[in-house]
């Protein structure tokens, strides 16, 4: 991956397209795009999430998150706690919060992992469990699985190397 691509959401949604829709593509623009994805998650600006239902919370600024199970956090926790405390024996070590993104044009999917005492897992935190932007939101598994999963396990290196901070959860 030599080349340099524009992050312009509207080059960035073409590409997705093409290899959502199994169209021609270019490799190299789209693992550069896969590599850059966290450039369009969610940075640091939140703060807090206050539960307002059983899965359901509001960042400080009003946004609603939907928490997952721990069921569906295989990929950003230790697979020895993601079995034993996704039967309940055990307190999860992190918890994984989704946000449709509604705002940049791609269609995706902003993700919070929090670790336990609140802090996000990024690329400086631990790397391996890090969060990352959805490009297929996780209800479509297809397309998460093209966008998102496939290429992960091709290349989980990822070039955004940001501290996202610390979240305060209130139940």
């Amino acid at each position: 991956m030599n080349k340099i691509y524009s992050l312009n959401p509207i080059e960035v949604k073409r590409v997705l397209n093409q290899v959502d829709q199994k169209q021609k593509y270019d490799k190299e623009q789209f693992e550069f795009y896969h590599h850059f994805r966290n450039h369009f998650n969610i940075k640091d600006e939140v703060k807090q999430l206050k539960k307002t239902s059983s899965h359901k919370f509001i960042d400080n600024y009003g946004n609603f998150w939907e928490e997952v199970s721990t069921l569906k956090n295989y990929f950003h926790m230790p697979k020895g706690n993601w079995i034993i405390s996704a039967v309940g024996f055990d307190t999860p070590y992190s918890r994984k919060f989704l946000r449709d993104d509604t705002i940049s044009g791609l269609d995706g999917e902003f993700e919070m992992i929090i670790r336990r005492g609140g802090k996000r897992i990024d690329s400086l935190t631990h790397e391996e469990y890090q969060e990352t932007y959805n490009y297929g939101r996780t209800r479509d598994w297809l397309s998460h699985k093209k966008l998102d999963i496939d290429p992960h396990n091709l290349s989980s290196k990822y070039t955004f190397k940001m501290d996202m901070g610390y979240v305060k959860i209130i139940e």
